[in-house]
């Protein structure tokens, strides 16, 4: 008996979001590869789940530069995402491409891991190759004097506006750029998330984040993607992902990830399902 395309397609929606079920899916006949692969099905698939999540950079000198999402099978490859220099930094991550700087800043390389396109692009000849001694800047932003300077972070609000997250003790607060009735524009106060009270953190045993000497806070913002509303949060039991729509969270990493990461979706992605499936593409599955 075969079931109709229409139920097929139901079931398929509600694969859990990774491109390796969608492989194995894909590679059940040639019918089911033929609406998995199909635009319309992958355009819903993204609308329901998201872009996947395939992993972090980051620029540590103590963790492996990209650290895959999620539990083997169903994560990619590390060695997939090798940077194709190490003395290359990741400045970010958007629509599929990651943004790398040489140690001098004289070079800037537009990279995409999943086709392994390259484009180098030399730097204006007015920059100063001292900027920053050659070390790639933290996020910094002045709302106000109790946050840690690296847990502020440029957003997107949910209208596409300019917005900020910004990280003071357990509160993260979302901030929007806007224009008032008088025209006077300026940060405006939209949400505060206590994060303590949903994450499983023991505050007990943290650190007091009043607490002068304490050498970095007991959160912290590590990175995040826009599009998505994902933020990824340092705590001393481990990295977890929020999703600030939902409030959903889960653990990600339990090492002791502290520098910025810089989280890699790609749009284009799912569209790899059949593809990579059958052998072709960068992308291999542990």
């Amino acid at each position: 008996m075969t079931l109709p395309d229409d139920l097929l397609i139901s079931i398929f929606l509600f694969l859990p979001p990774h491109l390796s079920y969608l492989i194995r899916s894909s590679l059940v006949c040639k019918h089911w590869h033929s609406l998995i692969v199909d635009n319309r099905f992958l355009h819903r698939f993204q609308a329901l789940h998201g872009l996947p999540l395939l992993g972090v950079f980051t620029n540590s000198t103590r963790i492996p530069r990209f650290l895959p999402a999620g539990d083997p099978p169903n994560r990619v490859a590390a060695a997939s995402f090798a940077l194709p220099d190490l003395y290359w930094n990741v400045l970010g991550c958007r629509h599929g491409h990651v943004l790398l700087v040489d140690s001098t800043w004289h070079q800037v390389f537009v990279w995409n891991p999943i086709n392994g396109h390259k484009r180098l692009i030399q730097a204006p000849s007015d920059v100063d190759p001292r900027f920053n001694y050659g070390n790639v800047p933290e996020s910094n932003a002045a709302v106000r004097h109790d946050i840690y300077r690296r847990n502020v972070h440029i957003m997107k609000t949910e209208d596409g506006d300019l917005g900020l997250a910004a990280l003071a003790k357990f509160n993260l607060r979302l901030w929007a750029w806007e224009t008032d009735a008088e025209g006077v524009t300026g940060w405006v106060l939209h949400r505060i998330i206590e994060l303590d009270r949903f994450l499983p953190l023991d505050v007990s045993s943290l650190p007091s984040p009043d607490n002068g000497s304490c050498g970095r806070p007991p959160v912290r913002i590590l990175g995040l993607v826009e599009d998505d509303d994902l933020v990824f949060l340092w705590t001393i039991t481990g990295v977890f992902a929020v999703h600030l729509k939902s409030m959903k969270f889960k653990k990600v990493f339990e090492a002791d990830v502290s520098a910025t990461v810089y989280p890699y979706t790609d749009p284009n992605v799912l569209s790899l399902a059949g593809l990579v499936g059958r052998g072709g593409g960068n992308v291999a599955a542990e």
